[in-house]
């Protein structure tokens, strides 16, 4: 008996995960390459633009520096 599985379409958190899933990796290298790419994209994106910025920091609910 054969089992046909249909192709999975996945949406990507991001550009960059696209292309990491086509490396040859192991799907636990490619977990952990992917949460350690959005762990550090989302620190710098908070420390480099919502920290800084006084309207981003309103709307995020934080005090005014």
């Amino acid at each position: 008996m054969v089992i046909r599985m249909r192709s999975l379409k996945v949406s990507y958190p991001s550009g960059v995960c696209y292309f990491l899933i086509q490396l040859p990796f192991s799907v636990e290298v490619l977990f952990v390459l992917i949460t350690a790419l959005s762990f550090v994209a989302s620190f710098l994106l908070y420390h480099l633009f919502i920290r800084r910025s006084p309207v981003l920091r309103l709307l995020f609910g934080m005090r005014p520096l």
